[in-house]
C-alpha cells in the first residue's frame, strides 16, 4: 500500500487531496520564487527578457521609422514599455508567491489531525522536492540570462590593441574591455553620480538670462523636473555599468597600478606606479633640469604681476586686461607623462601642465601677439591640422622620380635653445613690431623671463628646466614655429608646419542675432531623462544650452599630476565648525583656502564684524575649529560658487 493510499484508508480521501495540493503548491512556489529572482536579475543587469522584447517588437511594427525626432520617441516608448512590463510581471509574481504561501499555511492548519511525526516526514519530503525543483529551474534561468548577456556584448566592440598592459598584473576581461574603450568613452550617468548642488548652480546661471517676469515660472518647472527625476524608481544597470563597477573595484584593490593614455594612437596604458615614477624621475634628473630648494610660485607670481603693471603703466594693455591677467592664487606647473608605446622601452613624453600657473596669462599674451597677429598663416605651406593635410594630399599628384618623405624632430620643444630663440625673434622683429606697440627690449625681456623660469613640481619636489621650452606652455609652439622657419635649406614655414602645428582652440560662436548681440553658450551635464527636459524648459533666444558627458572612462584614469594641498586650492566652497556649539559656517572664496582661513582667524582675534563667522565668535564668545576646516566643492565661476554656497547652507 502506497503513502497516499494509506492516508486515504486511515484519514479519508479529503486528507489525501489536501496533501497532494500542498505538494503541487510547493512546486509552483519554487517556480514563482525563481521567476522573481530571474526578473530582478534582468533588472539589475539592465537586460530585457526575450519574451518581452518579442512581444513589444510586434507593437513597434506599427510605426514607421522615418523621422529622427519621432524615432527617438519610439525608442523611449519601447524602453519605457519594456521596463513597465517587467515591473508589472514582478507585481504579479509577488502576488502569486503571497497567495501560494497563504494556501500552504491554510493547508498545514487543516492537517492538524495527522500525527506530528507524519507531518514532519511529509514536510521533509516536500523540502527535498522543492530544492530539486528550485535548482532545476534556477539552472535554466541562469542559462537564459547568460545567453542574453552574450548576445548583448557584441553591441560594444573592443580590440586588444586598444589597451597595453605594461604591468605585472593580470587584468580581468571586463576591466580590459572597459579600459580599451578609451578615456573619452561615456558611461550613462545615474542618480548616484549626480551632484544636486552642481545642477542647481548650472540652472540658476542659465536662468539669469531669462527675463524676471518668466524666471520664477521657469525655476518652478526646473524644480519639478529635478524632483520627479530624483524620486523615480532606481535605474537598471547596463552591461557597461557593470564593467565600470568591476573596473572601479579592481583599481581600488590594485592602487599600485597607473592608468593613462599613450602618447600616440589613443591606446590605454596600464603600468606599475613604480615604473611610471622612475621614468618621470629619470627625465627630471637629466641635464635639462635641476632641483630647486623651494617652491618659487609666490616669487614668480609677484614678478609676473609687476610685468603686467609695467605693461599697463606704459599703456600697452588696458586696465581691464591688467585685471584679467593678474593672478593671486597661482599653483606650480605639474609635470606628467604619456608613454610612447610605439617605441622600444616605452619612453615617456613629458608634459608640463601650466594651468593656473604664475606665468600662464603672460605666456598667453605674448603667444597671441606672435601667432594670432604677427605670424603668417596664409603661406602656401600652412597645414592647419591632419584633416587639412589629408585633404591636400588627396588631390596631390606626385611627379615622376619624386619620393614623398616624412621628417620628424626629436623632442622639438626640449631642444630649442633660448639664445637661438631670441636671435630669431630679433631678426623677425620688423614683422612682429607691426602687430604690437611693446618695444623690443621689454618684449624680449618678458620672453627671456618666461624661458628662464620654466619649472614644475613632481612628488612635492620642484625642478627648473634649464634647457629647452616646456611641453605644455602656450608659448612653446609659437617659438618652435619661428625657429623651425629659420632653419637653413628649407622654404619659410615649411618645416615647422609639417613638424608641429598647434593652433589655439577657438570658442564656438554663432551668427549674431538681428539686434547684433552674440548668443551665449551654457553647459549642462547630460543626464538621460532629465537634461532634455531642463533644456526645453530653459530654452530662450539669447543663449544656447549644450549638454556634456560627465561620467567617462577617464574618471577611472590615474591622477598623474601632483594634487595641490588644500591650503593652496582656490575657487571653492568650504565649511568651518564651531567648537562650542553645533553651528557651522559655510563660505566661498576665490583666494587660496589657507589664506582665507587665516583671514577668519585674524577677524576673530581682532573681533572684526566682517563675516557671520566673526560675528558669531564675537557675540557668543565661541571658538571655531579652523584646523578641521574642510573644502566642500570647487567652482571657479563666481555666480555658480555663490549658488552652490547657498545650497550647502540650506542642506548642510
Amino acid at each position: 500500500m502506497g503513502f497516499f493510499e494509506e492516508i486515504s484508508h486511515n484519514y479519508g480521501p479529503e486528507t489525501t487531496k489536501e496533501l497532494k495540493l500542498w505538494s503541487t503548491n510547493n512546486r509552483k512556489l519554487a517556480a514563482a520564487l525563481n521567476r522573481r529572482i530571474f526578473l530582478l536579475e534582468f533588472k539589475r543587469q539592465g537586460l530585457i527578457p526575450k519574451h518581452i522584447t518579442s512581444n513589444v517588437k510586434s507593437i513597434m511594427g506599427l510605426f514607421e521609422y522615418n523621422n529622427q525626432r519621432l524615432n527617438r520617441k519610439i525608442r523611449e516608448f519601447n524602453d519605457s514599455t519594456s521596463k513597465k512590463i517587467i515591473n508589472l510581471e514582478l507585481c504579479q509574481v509577488n502576488h502569486k508567491i503571497k497567495r501560494l504561501e497563504l494556501l500552504n499555511t491554510q493547508i498545514r492548519q487543516s492537517l492538524q489531525h495527522l500525527p506530528e511525526y507524519m507531518l514532519i516526514q511529509y514536510q521533509d519530503r516536500l523540502k527535498c522536492s522543492f530544492n530539486k525543483e528550485f535548482h532545476k529551474i534556477k539552472m535554466t534561468n541562469l542559462k537564459k540570462i547568460n545567453n542574453l548577456k552574450t548576445t548583448s556584448i557584441p553591441n560594444v566592440t573592443t580590440q586588444d590593441r586598444w589597451i597595453k598592459n605594461l604591468s605585472d598584473k593580470e587584468i580581468p576581461n571586463t576591466v580590459k574591455s572597459l579600459l580599451s574603450l578609451g578615456s573619452k568613452f561615456s558611461v550613462t550617468t545615474t542618480k548616484k553620480d549626480i551632484n544636486i548642488d552642481r545642477i542647481i548652480a548650472d540652472t540658476e546661471y542659465i536662468l539669469e538670462a531669462i527675463p524676471d517676469g518668466r524666471k520664477n515660472v521657469q525655476r518652478a518647472k526646473v524644480t519639478n523636473a529635478v524632483t520627479n527625476y530624483i524620486h523615480r524608481p532606481k535605474e537598471e544597470n547596463s552591461l557597461i555599468q557593470k564593467w565600470y563597477k568591476d573596473t572601479k573595484w579592481f583599481l581600488k584593490e590594485n592602487n599600485n597600478l597607473i592608468i593613462l593614455n599613450s602618447d600616440k594612437g589613443a591606446v590605454t596604458v596600464v603600468m606599475n606606479e613604480k615604473m611610471y615614477n622612475e621614468k618621470i624621475q629619470s627625465i627630471l634628473e637629466s641635464k635639462d633640469f635641476k632641483r630647486l630648494p623651494r617652491d618659487p610660485t609666490q616669487t614668480l607670481q609677484t614678478k609676473c604681476n609687476k610685468y603686467i603693471d609695467k605693461l599697463g603703466e606704459l599703456k600697452y594693455i588696458t586696465k581691464e586686461q591688467m585685471k584679467q591677467m593678474k593672478t593671486y592664487n597661482s599653483v606650480a606647473p605639474r609635470i606628467y607623462g604619456n608613454p610612447k608605446v610605439h617605441k622600444d622601452g616605452y619612453p615617456m613624453r613629458p608634459i608640463i601642465s601650466s594651468i593656473n600657473s604664475p606665468m600662464n596669462s603672460l605666456s598667453k599674451f605674448i603667444a597671441d601677439i606672435q601667432m594670432k597677429t604677427a605670424y603668417d598663416e596664409e603661406n602656401q605651406y600652412y597645414v592647419k591640422d591632419t584633416f587639412h593635410f589629408a585633404t591636400t594630399v588627396n588631390i596631390f599628384k606626385l611627379p615622376e622620380n619624386y619620393t614623398l618623405i616624412s621628417l620628424d624632430v626629436i623632442n622639438l620643444f626640449g631642444n630649442l635653445d633660448k639664445n637661438d630663440i631670441i636671435e630669431v625673434l630679433k631678426q623677425k622683429w620688423d614683422i612682429i613690431k607691426e602687430h604690437t606697440n611693446i618695444n623690443m627690449e621689454l618684449f624680449m625681456e618678458i620672453i627671456l623671463f618666461i624661458l628662464n623660469n620654466n619649472y614644475c613640481v613632481f612628488k612635492e619636489k620642484y625642478y627648473l628646466q634649464i634647457f629647452g621650452c616646456a611641453m605644455g606652455s602656450k608659448l612653446s609652439p609659437r617659438l618652435a614655429q619661428y625657429v623651425m622657419d629659420h632653419l637653413n635649406g628649407y622654404p619659410r614655414s615649411l618645416v615647422s608646419r609639417i613638424f608641429h602645428t598647434s593652433t589655439p582652440m577657438v570658442t564656438p560662436s554663432c551668427p549674431p542675432d538681428s539686434d547684433g548681440a552674440d548668443k551665449k553658450y551654457n553647459k549642462l551635464i547630460y543626464i538621460p531623462g532629465l537634461s532634455q527636459r531642463l533644456i526645453k524648459v530653459m530654452r530662450n533666444s539669447s543663449s544656447i544650452i549644450v549638454s556634456y558627458y560627465n561620467k567617462t572612462v577617464r574618471k577611472l584614469f590615474s591622477q598623474l599630476k601632483d594634487r595641490d594641498p588644500d591650503y593652496r586650492q582656490s575657487g571653492l566652497v568650504y565649511r568651518v565648525n564651531c567648537k562650542d556649539c553645533t553651528g557651522t559656517y559655510i563660505g566661498q572664496t576665490r583666494q587660496y583656502f589657507g589664506t582665507r582661513i587665516k583671514q577668519h582667524q585674524s577677524d576673530c582675534m581682532k573681533q572684526s564684524n566682517t563675516t557671520a563667522l566673526a560675528q558669531h565668535a564675537m557675540s557668543e564668545g565661541h571658538q571655531f575649529d579652523f584646523d578641521d576646516a574642510k573644502i566642500l566643492t570647487r567652482e571657479n565661476n563666481w555666480f555658480k560658487r555663490v549658488e552652490t554656497t547657498n545650497w550647502w547652507m540650506r542642506n548642510f
